[in-house]
């Protein structure tokens, strides 16, 4: 029996109970708060490099700028 599968939004894992007849599944979306606490702190520095190199690029072009 297959018990996940990949999806447009990412992927399924499927819990299935004969017995009772219950059906549950679970996607990325529900561990919401896993993804939060691990992926913010990358965001975070990914944000913070981006805004480095842009004030790097400010500098270079006013530096050619001044020499102009």
């Amino acid at each position: 029996m297959r018990t996940s599968g990949f999806i447009l939004t990412g992927n399924v894992q499927i819990n299935a109970n004969p017995e009772t007849g219950k059906i549950s599944t679970q996607t990325n979306n529900d561990m919401s708060t896993f993804f939060l606490i691990f992926y913010f702190p990358i965001a975070m520095y990914i944000k913070t490099k981006k805004e480095k190199i842009t004030r790097l690029e400010n500098e270079v072009v006013e530096g050619v700028k001044k020499n102009s």
